[in-house]
């Protein structure tokens, strides 16, 4: 049992799903960018709701629309999955 909460004090996504994960890195990269759920819609062409829901972990990024987040970002997609770059 030590081992787990060991880990878990170290994972800081421990618990969270994939969507959770890459909604979270997109979020962050967005704010850090000083840019709007409006402005991400208009790079992907996709609804707010849409983008709202991606960062939610509501609905998963399709492959395309994240290649297209990070080419945007200037970052590899690994980076949204938590992965350092």
């Amino acid at each position: 049992m030590g081992d787990i909460i060991q880990l878990k004090d170290r994972a800081p996504w421990y618990g969270m799903t994939t969507k959770q994960i890459v909604g979270t890195q997109l979020r962050a990269r967005r704010e850090a960018n000083g840019q709007t759920r409006i402005d991400v819609a208009a790079l992907t062409g996709v609804a707010e709701a849409v983008v709202d829901a991606w960062e939610s972990g509501e609905a998963q990024i399709p492959a395309g629309q994240l290649y297209r987040l990070a080419k945007h970002f200037r970052v590899p997609v690994a980076s949204f999955f938590g992965i350092p770059t």
